[in-house]
């Protein structure tokens, strides 16, 4: 992060991370909709962010609509507070 003199500033965030087995980066729609499918337990939030903003958006509602999660597709540069 730039701080407000134009320097580069260390924040720590003290995150944990889950890795995600059997899931590729490259998949497509067919494959993302199966495999939001089968993930157990069901998922609490879906934040799509890679993709055409149409796209992203269509999945978004369809993952709303189909499986009953809040999901969304953020626009380019929004903040959005994970807790």
């Amino acid at each position: 992060m730039m701080n407000s003199g134009g320097k580069i500033e260390v924040i720590k965030i003290r995150l944990g991370i889950d890795s995600i087995e059997g899931f590729s980066g490259h998949s497509d729609r067919r494959q993302i909709i199966s495999y939001i499918h089968r993930v157990s337990p069901k998922l609490e939030k879906i934040i799509v962010c890679h993709g055409e903003k149409i796209e992203c958006n269509s999945i978004a509602n369809l993952f709303r609509r189909k499986y009953k999660v809040d999901s969304i597709a953020p626009e380019i540069l929004e903040t959005i507070r994970l807790r």
